[in-house]
């Protein structure tokens, strides 16, 4: 898992994998639960990636969740270029939204704050890039838009006062595999701290859609099973052009190479070589991995000018440490 995580990583930095994704997926998944939404209909694989990620979050290991900051910051590389999502995978991604922004949750750690930064960051890039094709999920926002103000709102006075009663509350039935991200509370929380993310949060486009749309569809709500329909039928015919900020620039968080990652890919590679061919290269023999030593004369430095091509899109570096889990914003 850690190794996908990995190429994903590195392949959602690059444009024409995140158009890619728009592709119909319509080969057969048979590890996927039979009475899964995503297999009742048509789905790209922005759908499946997003459906498996949400099922990591929900139901995996405790030993993979350091890759949970990892397979959000690949959603957010590809959420400029998906033009169209299911019902089914917008909703899951408010459901991690609303899992990774209770209070608890933030408040518990001094990086959790991030889990939230990348959603908000892939939802503002769907409505501001691809509006058309993505109404169902401003129609998923709309009807979880009290999570935004919480969080837009956020404040030490939130603080829950027990907190080992309140994250077993928070979390529920939704993840429990993030119970140890929120054990008992070592990090306290300082208002220099809350300020120094909180007026970073990339939630200001998302605030301020709902406050156009709201007030347009309290004539389309009876409270009856065709309100749905009728929703999203008008926010089909909605444009927002104009009314929203000016787009911010895309922001692509690409691998940057490092030592710690260099050395956990090559044992893992070397593992695997070692265990593929036991016992019949290295039977009996003990088996050791170091690291080569290599030696640059000065006469055969290589040139280290490079140039850069402009570009409206903006390119920040994610760092692997230990496994491909850690990204930096």
């Amino acid at each position: 898992m850690h190794v996908c995580a990995f190429i994903l990583l590195i392949l959602s930095g690059e444009r024409d994998f995140g158009v890619l994704m728009n592709r119909e997926c319509n080969a057969k998944i048979a590890y996927l639960p039979k009475n899964s939404a995503i297999n009742a209909g048509v789905f790209n694989y922005a759908d499946y990636i997003i459906f498996i990620f949400h099922l990591l979050f929900v139901d995996s290991h405790s030993l993979l969740l350091d890759l949970h900051e990892c397979l959000l910051t690949i959603i957010s590389n590809i959420s400029p270029y998906i033009k169209t999502m299911s019902m089914t995978t917008c909703m899951n991604l408010l459901k991690l939204f609303e899992m990774v922004s209770k209070v608890s949750f933030i408040f518990a750690n001094p990086r959790n704050y991030r889990f939230s930064f990348f959603l908000l960051e892939s939802f503002s890039n769907f409505i501001e890039y691809q509006y058309e094709g993505n109404t169902k999920l401003v129609y998923a926002v709309l009807a979880k838009q009290d999570l935004f103000f919480k969080l837009a709102n956020l404040s030490l006075n939130m603080l829950p006062l027990t907190p080992n009663t309140e994250t077993t509350q928070v979390i529920g039935d939704i993840s429990q595999n993030l119970n140890s991200n929120i054990q008992s509370r070592k990090f306290i929380p300082t208002e220099e701290w809350l300020q120094s993310w909180k007026s970073q949060l990339p939630i200001g486009t998302l605030i301020h859609m709902i406050q156009i749309i709201k007030p347009q569809l309290k004539n389309l709500v009876t409270g009856n099973a065709a309100d749905e329909e009728q929703i999203l039928k008008y926010l089909r015919n909605t444009t927002l052009v104009g009314l929203l900020p000016v787009p911010h620039p895309i922001i692509t968080r690409k691998y940057q190479p490092n030592q710690a990652t260099d050395t956990w890919i090559t044992t893992y590679i070397w593992g695997v070589v070692y265990a593929r061919n036991y016992p019949i290269l290295y039977y009996g023999a003990p088996v050791r991995l170091f690291p080569p030593q290599i030696t640059h004369s000065s006469s055969s430095t290589p040139n280290a000018n490079t140039s850069t091509s402009a570009s409206n899109t903006q390119t920040s570096n994610a760092t692997l440490s230990n496994s491909p889990a850690q990204t930096n914003v």
